[in-house]
């Protein structure tokens, strides 16, 4: 008793000093160590919850490893489905944070406990299997692994572009919103599947949470699901090669070093939620090919609708179960009938279909009701999509649909032979931003190549088929390298059963592959010390400048990690509304959006604007409280006319505009603007580029809505053309703006400095709207 009062009394007292030098209130620990709270409380929520669904579903007896799978597996979809019903019902903020995981271990509780008490704790007073020191060593690769994947998620900096464009943003919009609904301006990216953000979106309903501890507990959700998707691998490999040490296949992830690179890595966007459905969708659909039975075919349909409800991108898994089902009906139809009758063979395919309509209604149906499309905006010829302007039909087709879907071009027959070149290639051919070299790994290309060789392989060639159709509808799709961390579960499960089946052969094969592995782990080890574009440095950099920032007593990293967007968020009152003009990175407003990026939304379109008055209406319309843009940069997307529009509007009517480093923010007028036509103002005057689509000359602001990253369209001819420095001076002192090639050979009049403010830049041109009281 006296060593213990002794000892707690000098901890205290050292807890006293400590405090003294550094609050421990203000200790990162503490924010991280609720980060792994929430997590882990998600978690126990998905568990109990899945664990109820597959207690109703009855679907088969499994192993225990096999049942955790599951359950999370049944657990992610309801938690992701409740928050999308919770949000439609506009229950978002605090209390929903807390009530409807509560809800979920409440229902699923006393079951999951029953089975706790009569499954797990047996099975954990039964004790381990012995380690040896082999295994000791490849499970210490793995966990270095794991510390590598981890340790930049210490920093919201390691936050993705995409997740910043639109994982997070999406989030962040809907808990500032307090629910989910349409976006009146039609944004792509939101009406694509995101069961992920929908776990962000909860993640960022954190009481009291700073935007730090949202992103944290959203990387963090991000992780735990990485951890479920690595450690189920065995799963797989026991059926590859039974009797092998299985438990070893996890830790093939990391021989895949692709995964340590951005933007491969976890980021916080949806690559990796999407990669958990690839070994239980494996392994439900298994078992359901091999027994036929409806209960069977409804689990592995909640499975791939899960992996359809996180990206489209996840369609690649889809490609393999859609053909292995198709084959089984067609061999028992023809050659077993007695087995099964035709009833029993088309009852399960049958469900599985049903399973994949009904759980992910949540997304076509919305998308239905709210874009009038329910795969809003592709197929829009198909459905009446809205809202859908001419500009955003020109420009999906001839800018989105070209430009950022990195497909193959060419006829059909070379694409062809380009995705079969790519099934042995891929692995040596940088497919991704920041790339410089080969990084992916090149182990699945060795065990298919290897394949033919290795005795008892029967059972690992569904497998190597599986991840080489997925990686054919992969290349045929999109072929960003970051994309294929979607099967990157079956590529490691493959290389796993195949360097398994190579340990069982002899001693010179085991040296043989014993080779090929360090020469993978060699080459791979600088991967994860790569510096991210994003940042400029290592990710593990930043986290370490996070983790010591207690010691320096520097608390701006936190405001640094989203640079001028996070300022703006921090002076935004409840309620805000912000139109975020040309910019995709948005998340830090800590309010709701609407994005105008051109290419990405279907409803605004200002070069068809009539009149500021139009624009105000339409703006108020939408709950707009504040304009957001960039000063002097743009992509370059919108129409001269479209530009003129919004600077005009923001310069001349906005209120209160004020500088946050490269942004700006202005309020929204107070009373209409004037109901005057645009069509009326002074002239344009246009001066290139030279590979443009107008002329040198004057022209009304009509003629300049031409989108010159759209579809060609007849030129227009200027009123009045320009030729000399003369012609020129004398059309700038009539302007209403200016449009200025960069390759541009007349030289500006000295009055464009003093009447004109520079509102645009991009790689093509520079543009001045006029000053105007």
């Amino acid at each position: 008793m006296a060593l213990t009062v002794v000892i707690l009394t000098f901890t205290a007292v050292l807890a006293g000093i400590l405090n003294g030098l550094s609050p421990i209130s203000d200790w990162l620990f503490w924010r991280y160590a609720r980060c792994w709270a929430w997590a882990l409380f998600f978690v126990l929520a998905c568990l109990a919850s899945g664990h109820f669904v597959f207690t109703l579903l009855r679907a088969h007896r499994s192993s225990i490893p096999e049942h955790v799978l599951m359950t999370f597996g049944l657990g992610m979809l309801v938690f992701s489905t409740g928050m999308f019903v919770g949000g439609a019902l506009h229950l978002y903020g605090p209390i929903w944070f807390v009530v409807w995981p509560v809800t979920l271990v409440c229902v699923g509780g006393p079951s999951s406990a029953r089975y706790a008490w009569e499954t797990l704790l047996p099975a954990w007073r039964r004790g381990w299997p012995r380690v040896t020191t082999f295994e000791l060593l490849v499970h210490g690769f793995g966990l270095i692994g794991l510390a590598l994947v981890y340790l930049p998620l210490l920093t919201p900096e390691n936050t993705a572009y995409d997740a910043r464009w639109y994982h997070l943003s999406i989030a962040e919009h809907y808990a500032a919103q307090g629910g989910v609904a349409a976006m009146p301006e039609g944004p792509y990216n939101p009406a694509l599947p995101h069961l992920a953000s929908f776990l962000y979106t909860w993640a960022f309903l954190v009481p009291g949470g700073e935007l730090f501890d949202r992103v944290e507990l959203s990387a963090h959700l991000e992780y735990v699901v990485f951890l479920f998707t690595a450690f189920s691998i065995p799963l797989v490999l026991r059926g590859i090669a039974p009797g092998s040490r299985a438990r070893l296949a996890w830790v093939a992830m990391f021989l895949f070093p692709g995964i340590f690179l951005y933007d491969s890595s976890l980021a916080t966007a949806a690559d990796h939620v999407a990669a958990f459905w690839a070994i239980p969708l494996w392994l439900t659909l298994s078992r359901a090919l091999e027994t036929m039975r409806p209960r069977a075919f409804a689990l592995a349909g909640a499975m791939m609708a899960g992996a359809i409800l996180t990206k489209y991108q996840a369609l690649m898994l889809l490609v393999f179960p859609a053909c292995a089902v198709a084959f089984r009906m067609f061999r028992l139809l023809v050659e077993r009938p007695r087995r099964f009758s035709p009833r029993t063979v088309l009852e399960g395919p049958a469900v599985l279909l049903v399973t994949m309509l009904v759980l992910t209604a949540p997304h076509w149906l919305a998308n239905s009701i709210w874009y009038h499309n329910p795969v809003y905006p592709f197929l829009h010829r198909l459905f009446p999509s809205r809202p859908f302007t001419d500009e955003a039909r020109n420009l999906f087709e001839s800018y989105y649909a070209q430009t950022q879907m990195t497909r193959p071009t060419g006829s059909l027959l070379q694409n062809l032979g380009q995705a079969v070149r790519v099934l042995f290639t891929f692995a040596l051919t940088p497919k991704d931003w920041g790339e410089q070299t080969t990084v992916f790994g090149f182990l699945l290309t060795a065990a298919l190549v290897g394949a033919p060789f290795v005795p008892g392989a029967r059972r690992l060639w569904p497998l190597l088929m599986a991840a080489h159709l997925g990686l054919f509808a992969w290349f045929m799709g999109s072929h960003q390298a970051r994309y294929l961390q979607v099967i990157l579960p079956w590529f490691a499960a493959a290389a796993a059963g195949f360097i398994a089946l190579v340990w069982r052969t002899h001693v010179v094969p085991r040296i043989a592959v014993g080779l090929l592995v360090g020469l993978q782990i060699v080459w791979g080890s600088d991967v994860p010390f790569f510096d991210d574009w994003m940042m400029g440095t290592a990710p593990i950099k930043k986290a370490a400048d996070v983790i010591s920032s207690g010691h320096r007593k520097d608390r701006d990293w936190q405001r640094q990690a989203f640079g001028d967007m996070g300022r703006v968020g921090e002076t935004l009152p409840a309620g805000s509304k912000v139109l975020v003009h040309d910019l995709h990175m948005h998340v830090g407003l800590r309010a709701m959006s609407v994005s105008d990026a051109k290419a990405w939304q279907g409803g605004i379109a200002y070069g068809t604007m009539r009149s500021p008055r139009a624009l105000h209406d339409q703006l108020r319309a939408w709950g707009v409280t504040d304009v957001l843009w960039q000063t002097g940069l743009s992509q370059g997307l919108d129409s001269y006319a479209g530009e003129f529009v919004f600077h005009e509007f923001a310069e001349r009517y906005c209120e209160r505009k004020r500088p946050f480093g490269a942004l700006a923010i202005a309020k929204m007028p107070p009373s209409p603007p004037p109901e005057r036509s645009w069509l009326d103002e002074r002239a344009v005057v246009v001066l290139g580029p030279r590979s443009g689509t107008y002329a040198r000359g004057v022209y009304p602001i009509r003629d300049l809505g031409i989108l010159e990253a759209g579809k060609p369209e007849a030129r227009p001819r200027p009123q009045r053309p320009i030729d000399d420095t003369a012609a020129l001076e004398a059309a700038v002192g009539d302007a209403a703006f200016i449009v200025y090639g960069r390759d541009e050979i007349l030289p500006l009049p000295a009055l464009v400095g003093a009447t004109f403010t520079p509102v645009v830049s991009n790689d093509r041109v520079r543009m001045w709207v006029r000053r105007r009281p």
